[in-house]
This record gives C-alpha cells, structure tokens and sequence, in this order.
C-alpha cells in the first residue's frame, strides 16, 4: 500500500513491506557479494600462485560469532516449524511473505555459517562482507522485530507471543553479531610478525578502515624509521606501479602481436579487411578492468544517491 507510506501524514510501513523489502535486500547483498568474491578469488588464483593459507586457530571471537549465527540458524528453523504448524490450524491463516521472510534468512544465516568457518579455515582476520551485512541487517531487522512494533502507538501486529520471543532473540543475535564483526580476532604468534602484519590493512577491522585511523600507526612508524621502498610490506605488490605497469605491458603485447599476426595475413590473403593497429583502449581496458568496473559501480551509486531524493521528494 503505497498510500501508507508515500501518501499519508504519517508514514507507516506495512508487514508486507518489512517482511519482504527489508529481508530481501541485505540477505541479496551478502549472495551478491559472495559471487563477486568467489569470482574474485578465482582470477587471482589463477593469475598468480598463492599457497594454501593456513587455519587460524580457534579463539573467543571465532567461536562467540560461530554460536551466535547456530542461534539464529536454529531460531528460525524453529520459527519457519512454528508457521507451519499455525498454517494447519483452521482458524489460523499465515500470509506468504513470512515464508518468504523465513527462508530469506535460514539459507543466508546458513551461508553466513559457512563464510564464518571458510574465514577462520583460511587464517582471514577479517571479512568486510560480512561486517557490512551485519550493519545492513541490522538496521533493516528493526523494522521486522518486536522493538519496532512496541514503539508504535497500537501494538495490534504483536499478536502471538512465540512470534514476538523469536522476534527477540533473532534481533538481539543480529545486534550481537554486527558488535562483534567491528572487532578482529588477536594476532596469533605461530603465523604473525609484527614487523610485517601489524601495518597491514587487511588486517585492520571494519571500524579502522571506516575512520581512516589504521594509517596512524604507519605514519608514527614512518616518521620514527627510514622506509624502504622494497621492504614496505603495507604497499602490497598489488597496490604498486610496476604491478600495474606489467598487466599493462602483458595486453599491450598481446595487441602488438595481433596487430602484427594480421599484418602477416593481409599479406598473404592480399585482404584490408582485417587490417588494424593495436588499440591503446582495448590493452587499458584488458589490464585494468576490475578498476574501471568498480569506479563505474560507485559512479553509479553516487548519482542514484543524489537523484533519488528529489525524485521520492516530488
């Protein structure tokens, strides 16, 4: 009903709305993501070979981050249980969008489960990803949970009271867990060289990058030690110039060498119509595509940002 929202004085959600919409769109961002990062991690295994990373071991915050989402996994399984039982009842009639709802977020907290043990299985410090669709769900799950609906004037939505206890405990889980994703888990001493690793931003949790307050440490550092360029373990191999300078060079010479292989052709078939020079664009666009995509993403957001409140305004 978009005159409850759009249209009325004051703006009301519907439970459609929040049942939907608001479960849908950070259960696809994580799916999304997840895809973009396996694609991701496939081109760089393949670009260039990298050891098999070593497990990190068990720790609090593992395994505080693994209860909480079996929790949840757990809460609504036996949420989706309980609508099912409802749905045979005579009297009782539960709309589609809950199951949908349900669903949504059994398959992506078993997801999230699996991200969690890949993390601590591959020694990953961090995960960005996780970290934002905990915030995101966070934020969006208000809306689904209990708290929202015992801050609106008629409590008529809070109707079945085992509905409203894992309304509860399913966002108290999320809050949880979006607290924990600020932090990371302590250097552990069989694999961290604090040389090395304590500079690193990957290493940084969420909050960190967020402020830009990771750098203060390099910059003391920095000012206190004479850098060297090729011992600077904070500006990866990947963040330098001559990385960049070489996948250049490797698709400028794959396009001299087309151009010259249809050169050779055209005179031997006596034929222009395959006749071209190497493309400067083409080679820019080969080698540094994963650049060019993610600024045209961002470019994207940031002009739907700043188009879409007059838009909804008018």
């Amino acid at each position: 009903d978009w005159d409850a929202f759009w249209n009325a004085d004051v703006p009301s959600l519907t439970n459609c709305f929040r049942h939907s919409i608001l479960v849908f769109v950070p259960c696809a961002f994580l799916w999304i993501a997840c895809i973009f990062n396996c694609l991701r991690t496939k081109y760089d295994r393949s670009d260039n070979f990298q050891p098999k990373p070593a497990p990190s071991p068990w720790t609090l915050l593992t395994i505080a981050k693994l209860m909480l989402t079996s929790t949840l996994i757990i809460c609504t399984s036996a949420e989706a249980v309980y609508l099912l039982y409802q749905e045979n009842l005579p009297y009782a009639h539960i709309a589609k969008v809950y199951y949908l709802s349900v669903s949504f977020r059994l398959f992506t907290f078993i997801l999230v489960m699996f991200l969690q043990y890949k993390q601590k299985k591959e020694g990953e410090m961090n995960s960005y990803t996780l970290s934002i669709f905990w915030i995101l769900f966070s934020v969006c799950n208000f809306f689904t949970s209990p708290f929202f609906n015992a801050l609106r004037t008629n409590l008529d939505d809070v109707i079945d009271p085992i509905v409203f206890i894992f309304g509860v405990i399913t966002f108290t889980m999320i809050v949880a867990e979006t607290a924990l994703s600020f932090f990371t888990d302590p250097q552990y001493g069989l694999f961290w060289d604090a040389e090395r690793d304590e500079f690193l931003i990957e290493h940084q949790p969420l909050l960190s990058r967020l402020l830009f307050s990771w750098p203060n440490r390099l910059i003391w550092y920095g000012y206190r030690n004479l850098f060297d360029a090729d011992n600077l373990d904070p500006l990866g191999p990947k963040k330098r110039a001559a990385y960049v300078y070489q996948r250049f060079y490797n698709q400028w010479s794959q396009e001299e060498n087309i151009a010259k292989t249809l050169l050779e052709d055209e005179g031997t078939h006596k034929s222009k119509c395959c006749r071209r020079e190497p493309s400067l664009l083409r080679a820019i666009l080969k080698a540094m595509w994963p650049w060019v995509l993610a600024a045209a993403f961002m470019e994207i957001i940031y002009n739907f940002i700043s188009l879409a409140p007059p838009v909804i305004l008018e």
